[in-house]
């Protein structure tokens, strides 16, 4: 029988592994965007559409990656996608034309979508069901922080070394992460989670390829799975399309209007978030999910309206607190609420199919404040990010789509 504590070596090693993961993947956002802009000399709206590229084939890869976690061995899914998505950002090294960037970006979606998903099912094996709610709360945390731990480290890595040089950095720091991984597996895992015939073999990577087409099968069979979990879905996604523009934008803009230091945005919102996480969890177990929901929308609000109109680092410190406390709060919030509806059994297509919401959102939105930056300023992005949670916001009041029995 599973103890009721959380917080055991396999828990807390896989916690830290999955917050490493999203680190490293989210530090090439800032990378890419100098080397796309004053390396090759793209324009925003380019420089938007490679940075977000990952959420174009995250439309395929997070429910089959999902329902394929959830009937094999997540093991093998973590270990191989991760080595390709090294391989993948070792690759940027030799790339200097469009259409090469462009196929490791999408390869970089798959792997990255695969390997993040398959390494949630496994955290959520670990979790007491009586402690369910807490742990899926802290993996929402761990992956919020995972962001911004990514743009400071993508930034202090434009600070000491060239952006070609830094892809070598990336992927061979990805390389150590993944056998440091098959090394605590072997340790703390390895003959009592595999059994001998689940190892990872030809076969095996065989047949699991042969599961491709059933896990999505399996998607297209139960429509209704999506259905029930969009309006959570939708909300996850708008929170998810704040980080991509502000990872995309948010350098540029403190350029423009000579703020700086820019990462000092990234460090508040992390210390704030951590230090406020214990008193926001509690609120999160104590009171229902709608009653959240209203605040932190505002919050968001607040935030890009700082953002918008900052001319000097302090209101970017506010807008880094008010997202700490807004999307902080509510974003582990709905993933759980997602895992809920479908159940713990179902937690990798739950997740996958809340993911690829989260994944669409912030791919897709760099790609139009691309545009809107291009032909309009940045200005206008933030501005639009507020009016969308406050439509949000009254969408909510008028329809009630988040129920009062929702927790």
């Amino acid at each position: 029988m599973k103890s009721d504590h959380l917080w055991n070596i396999r828990f807390s090693m896989l916690l830290l592994y999955s917050i490493s993961l999203s680190a490293l993947f989210y530090s090439l956002i800032p990378l890419l965007t100098e080397y796309t802009t004053v390396d090759l000399r793209m324009n925003l709206t380019a420089t938007g559409f490679i940075t977000g590229l990952f959420s174009i084939i995250s439309i395929l890869a997070r429910p089959l990656s999902g329902t394929l976690a959830d009937k094999r061995n997540p093991f093998h899914i973590v270990s191989l996608a991760s080595c390709l998505l090294a391989f993948s950002i070792l690759g940027l090294y030799w790339s200097s034309s469009l259409k090469l960037i462009v196929f490791l970006r999408l390869c970089q979606g798959i792997f990255y979508a695969f390997s993040s998903t398959a390494c949630f099912v496994l955290i959520s094996r670990e979790i007491p069901s009586s402690r369910f709610h807490e742990g899926i709360s802290y993996y929402g945390m761990g992956q919020i922080l995972s962001s911004s731990l990514g743009m400071n480290l993508g930034l202090a890595i434009l600070r000491t070394i060239s952006s070609k040089v830094s892809w070598i950095f990336l992927g061979s720091i990805m390389l150590i992460l993944m056998v440091l991984f098959l090394l605590f597996w072997h340790r703390f895992f390895y003959g009592e989670a595999i059994n001998k015939t689940d190892r990872l073999s030809p076969s095996a990577l065989h047949d699991m390829s042969s599961q491709v087409s059933k896990a999505s099968a399996s998607i297209l069979q139960n429509p209704s799975d999506i259905f029930h979990l969009l309006p959570f879905c939708f909300l996850g996604a708008l929170l998810s399309a704040t980080n991509g523009i502000e990872s995309t934008f948010l350098v540029l803009l403190g350029q423009e209007r000579e703020i700086t230091p820019i990462s000092l945005y990234f460090a508040t919102y992390m210390i704030i978030l951590t230090c406020s996480r214990p008193i926001t969890g509690k609120l999160a177990d104590r009171y229902m999910l709608h009653v959240i929901l209203y605040p932190s929308l505002f919050l968001m609000a607040t935030e890009c309206l700082f953002i918008s109109n900052a001319l000097t680092l302090t209101p970017l410190l506010f807008a880094a607190a008010c997202k700490a406390l807004g999307q902080g709060t509510l974003h582990p919030m709905l993933q759980a609420e997602c895992i809920r509806l479908l159940g713990p059994k179902r937690s990798g297509t739950a997740s996958s199919i809340f993911l690829l919401f989260t994944d669409l959102g912030q791919g897709i939105a760099p790609i139009g404040a691309g545009y809107i930056a291009m032909h309009y300023s940045y200005a206008a992005i933030f501005n639009i990010s507020a009016t969308l949670y406050s439509l949000a916001i009254l969408f909510l009041i008028l329809f009630a789509i988040v129920t009062p029995h929702s927790h």
